[in-house]
């Protein structure tokens, strides 16, 4: 099969050897961080310095507890600081200025600014929402705050008030490349089902081997749909620890796994106060853990796609996994049991189950 893999997919295969990638655990880095960083610096055979991937970790992947020593390099020792990180940007149309954020590290757009000469430079790399790159920040003291852009065309300069702010030197995207589907489609046609669905397994860090059928190896894919396929809802419960939203979280930067059992409508979909936009309208999907808490009303978008906060409205593609724990005895009861009973009320009423596509339980 790796053979094959090579054959097909030449350098796009990543060598995956968990015996010797144990340490990246310990890492907490998502899954195609880590895939990327093997690629990075591993040979043909799947050998690499460990040494040397823990020194970039060190410089290029900072912890969110060093941010503040990031600022403190930046703001009061005037270095321009380089890493990874993932990023958004918004176009302010009442300044004319643009902003970006470090959502990760907790710098959000009233502290930043992108001066027009760099946003000219990278301006296509930003424009398709948020995404994972390697950003340099630096420091533009409120002595350098008079001119914040010019119009090459108008050679017109605008002006704002006397702030210091961390600005965006440069910016590389994380993946520059373009997927050609044409060539998938033809390397597809080298491998049976049975094979394919194996690769599919191991691409998103599954053991297809430790599966006992086909069909549990299908229930597993399954949770890959909305990867794929735009506003596919799902529902998956299982008792805790089962590792529901593990491969949601760690496998895909396009999607979005918020932490806080309690976020809010506006961080969801839209904020009213500062004019931004939730999850919803940067992710291809968005994934709800601990469904018991949850306390939003998502009829109204998973029925049309359209985000409305009062003047506010625009269509979005995201789909939304939603899970829950159920208790061991629920599951162990051979399938004949209501899984919802444990339940918020309003997963009871069909007005909302009929909006979800589709229903992942874990087998006994």
């Amino acid at each position: 099969m790796i053979d094959k893999l090579r054959n097909c997919f030449d350098e796009m295969v990543v060598y995956k050897d968990l015996r010797k990638s144990n340490f990246f655990s310990a890492l907490s880095l998502p899954s195609f961080m880590r895939d990327w960083l093997l690629k990075k610096f591993e040979n043909e055979n799947g050998e690499y310095d460990t040494e040397e991937v823990l020194q970039f970790v060190k410089t290029y992947l900072p912890r969110k507890d060093e941010w503040i020593a990031i600022k403190d390099r930046v703001v009061m020792g005037g270095e321009q600081v380089r890493f990874l990180a993932k990023i958004s940007v918004e176009i302010s149309v009442e300044k004319k200025q643009v902003y970006f954020a470090l959502p990760d590290y907790g710098l959000t757009y009233k502290d930043t600014i992108i001066e027009y000469a760099v946003w000219e430079d990278i301006r296509e790399d930003l424009l398709h929402g948020e995404t994972w790159g390697m950003v340099e920040i630096g420091y533009r003291s409120p002595d350098e705050a008079d001119i914040l852009w010019m119009d090459t065309d108008s050679g017109a300069k605008g002006k704002g008030a006397n702030k210091g702010k961390i600005k965006l030197t440069a910016f590389k995207p994380f993946c520059h490349y373009t997927v050609d589907i044409e060539y998938f489609k033809d390397a597809r046609g080298e491998f049976s089902t049975s094979e394919w669905i194996d690769v599919l397994l191991g691409a998103v860090d599954y053991n297809a081997g430790g599966y006992s059928d086909e069909e549990t190896k299908l229930t597993m894919l399954t949770r890959l749909l909305p990867f794929v396929e735009k506003r596919l809802n799902l529902i998956e419960l299982a008792p805790k620890g089962t590792g529901k939203s593990y491969l949601f979280g760690r496998v895909s930067r396009f999607g979005s796994l918020p932490t806080d059992s309690k976020i809010s409508r506006a961080t969801l979909f839209y904020h009213k106060t500062k004019h931004t936009e939730g999850f919803v309208a940067n992710s291809d999907f968005v994934v709800l853990d601990e469904i018991q808490t949850i306390q939003l009303v998502l009829k109204a978008y998973l029925e049309s796609g359209i985000i409305k906060i009062d003047s506010y409205e625009r269509a979005a593609d995201a789909g939304f996994i939603l899970c829950g724990n159920i208790s061991k005895e629920t599951m162990d009861d051979g399938g004949f049991t209501n899984m919802f009973k444990e339940l918020p009320k309003s997963f009871h009423e069909s007005a909302l189950i009929d909006r979800f596509h589709g229903f992942i339980v874990e087998a006994k």
